[in-house]
């Protein structure tokens, strides 16, 4: 063989490992680019995993504490509503009729008596209220259940006489079908 042909011999060699070298971390890149995206879709389907089960938790128990709520104060609001609209003597019912309710200030569980509840609902003519999906309302800084809240609007528009105007988008639970 002469030794130009030997020379290309080698040069073909080089520039065929060089090629493979470089096909190769091409390759390597692109599996470390795929197990990266991989491994970032997995952490946000588990974070999204974890936010919709806690979101269904809060759903849950808002659920839950409407109805133990209605079932046990809800008597006392087409009282107190009455109380607010004509005014009067608020005598026995001031004896625990307080709503555990999420303050978006102070970012806590508070509780709120239920005549300053529907004397601030009152102030804004109890408005028609975007529910979460956590199950939630808020106006102002007030985030508490949405079964409370148009619980406690439909116990309004049924004593002012304006139940045919009321719009029911969500399921209200009263005392009486609450197990």
């Amino acid at each position: 063989m002469s030794r130009i042909a030997r020379q290309n011999e080698t040069y073909l060699k080089r520039v065929k490992a060089s090629m493979d070298r470089e096909r190769n971390h091409h390759i390597e890149r692109q599996k470390e680019k795929d197990a990266t995206k991989e491994a970032a879709e997995r952490y946000r389907d588990e974070q999204k995993k974890q936010r919709n089960e806690r979101i269904n938790k809060i759903s849950q128990s808002n659920d839950r504490y409407a109805e133990i709520w209605i079932a046990t104060t809800g008597f006392s609001v087409p009282q107190v509503i009455h109380l607010n609209r004509h005014g009067g003597d608020a005598g026995t019912l001031l004896n625990k009729l307080d709503l555990r309710i999420y303050n978006r200030f102070s970012k806590k569980t508070e509780e709120i008596n239920l005549i300053t509840l529907i004397k601030k609902l009152s102030e804004h003519n109890f408005p028609e209220l975007y529910v979460s999906n956590r199950g939630q309302v808020a106006i102002d800084e007030i985030v508490l259940p949405a079964k409370v809240y148009y619980f406690i609007r439909y116990q309004n528009y049924l004593l002012t006489g304006q139940e045919n105007q009321f719009n029911l988008q969500t399921e209200i639970t009263s005392a009486n079908n609450v197990p």
